[in-house]
């Protein structure tokens, strides 16, 4: 079996596999949904369906980053700024950072050109190492947002004051499946990884100097 009817097996098979999962899931929230609209409902139920609720968003996400992982993706590249893009993903963590009070500091250099991206892949994993970042700090911590052309590339450089990333768990953060997270299937790095090498670019992570963590994402000017 060649390589990419291996890759399309796999994506077929995940694919069955999560609609499976997903029609009694979407059967169970819609029940829960409805018996927390209850007036009847008493506070020590309320409050579990409320935890069961939640749970079901985190499996809802995890089946999402299952079937990211194994889909084989094209991208739909437009040149578009990508100071704009790191703006939107900005949005979207921005009611969390607030409610830990962490000081988002934007330095993003209005030197860098348009740049072939497909946003609608790119947000999202901007999204996720923008969570990364807040999750690894405490209350009124600082994230720093710089950009900045280097040659043929544009690099968009994420750091944060957090707890950082032990050495020898930075080895395999790119790993599948691999987290030291409670809950977290471990595939969020792994496809931004794999977006981003979609797009001719890279994804470094580095300590940085306060013990926190650096994340470089080099992205070229140009398909290579």
């Amino acid at each position: 079996m060649t390589k990419d009817k291996s890759a399309s097996s796999v994506e077929t098979i995940v694919a069955s596999l999560v609609h499976e999962i997903r029609n009694p899931l979407s059967s169970i929230k819609m029940g829960l949904t409805t018996l927390r609209r209850r007036p009847s409902l008493e506070d020590a139920d309320q409050h579990i369906v409320n935890i069961s609720l939640r749970e079901m968003d985190r499996l809802e996400q995890m089946l999402k980053d299952l079937l990211a992982y194994a889909r084989t993706r094209d991208l739909n590249c437009l040149e578009q700024n990508l100071n704009a893009i790191v703006e939107s993903a900005v949005k979207q963590i921005m009611a969390q950072a607030e409610d830990k009070k962490i000081q988002i500091i934007r330095d993003l250099s209005a030197d860098c050109s348009k740049i072939p991206v497909d946003s609608d892949q790119m947000i999202p994993v901007f999204v996720h190492l923008l969570q990364n970042s807040l999750d690894a700090m405490y209350r009124e911590g600082r994230l720093v947002l710089q950009t900045f052309p280097d040659g043929d590339f544009i690099h968009l450089q994420i750091s944060d004051n957090g707890t950082g990333i032990d050495e020898k768990h930075r080895e395999k953060i790119f790993d599948p499946f691999y987290t030291t997270k409670t809950g977290r299937l471990g595939l969020g790095l792994t496809i931004a990884q794999k977006i981003i090498k979609l797009h001719q670019g890279e994804i470094q992570v580095e300590q940085t100097s306060n013990s926190g963590t650096l994340i470089d994402v080099r992205l070229p000017v140009t398909q290579l």
